[in-house]
């Protein structure tokens, strides 16, 4: 009987999938009163809180910009980053936490940091439609280019998930894989200019951000979101063929260890 390949696998589980992401995102909020609603009051109040923060208390700014600019810069990247890191920590221990299901032949076990990252896409696709409506009213009007950050959002998901197969797949045979990607995205996010501009990167070291691919994708939702403007096309190539790359590679990786999968758990 010929391998499945990805995509079939992921059409004969479509359903499966689809329950998976549900109950991996409805049950974030399970038991309390407000249930879903909080999935929109969090990343609301999350902007909301910062803004007033950096704008009104701490004042930070860019050169002789206002506080709101720099809240701006900020939430352009860290929302994206949450999710990002969220999915990565989250998958460290998926495979183990769900053995029974990898005792079940016919199980597609490839699936469930698939169901992980997007879940995690759902809340950031909340996050950023709240981030852009609080953007045009509060701050400065929106342009065309908001049309592109959904290309981001799918090159974000690209590159997400194919880390997180590799790292579930170590999340089996290595306990403390959890710990090792905990402290590595916490490193990763203050190597990525997040809560700093680029241009504060010293030449020397420039190179870190050349090979970070969270660096450019963060960059772009702020030329699409903040200057209304787009990546360069050949930058834009790069970037996609690299996050493909990435989620090849994972796939890959985990189909790889997969067969032992039930041997170590």
């Amino acid at each position: 009987m010929p391998k499945l390949t990805l995509l079939t696998t992921l059409y004969r589980s479509r359903s499966l999938i689809a329950d998976l992401v549900h109950k991996d995102f409805v049950g974030r909020y399970k038991g309390s009163t407000m249930g879903f609603t909080w999935s929109i009051i969090t990343p609301l109040l999350t902007i909301l809180i910062f803004t007033f923060v950096f704008s009104t208390i701490l004042k930070v700014r860019f050169g002789g910009g206002r506080g709101a600019d720099f809240v701006v810069y900020f939430l352009c990247g860290m929302i994206p980053w949450l999710t990002f890191s969220d999915a990565l920590n989250r998958s460290a221990s998926m495979i183990r936490e769900n053995a029974h299901f990898v005792q079940r032949i016919i199980f597609p076990v490839e699936i469930l940091p698939l169901a992980v990252v997007l879940s995690g896409m759902i809340q950031l696709g909340i996050g950023l439609i709240l981030l852009l409506g609080v953007i045009g009213v509060f701050f400065t009007p929106l342009t065309w280019t908001v049309m592109f950050v959904p290309l981001l959002v799918c090159l974000q998901f690209l590159f997400t998930i194919g880390l997180a197969w590799m790292i579930a797949s170590l999340g089996v045979f290595v306990r403390d894989t959890a710990h090792a990607i905990g402290l590595g995205t916490q490193m990763w996010m203050f190597l990525t200019p997040i809560i700093y501009p680029a241009e504060l990167v010293p030449e020397s070291l420039k190179i870190l951000l050349v090979i970070n691919p969270m660096a450019h994708l963060v960059q772009g939702y702020r030329l699409a979101i903040i200057e209304g403007t787009i990546p360069d096309l050949y930058g834009f190539i790069v970037l996609t063929c690299v996050m493909a790359m990435v989620a090849a590679f994972g796939y890959l990786f985990f189909m790889r260890s997969k067969p032992t999968f039930a041997d170590v758990l």
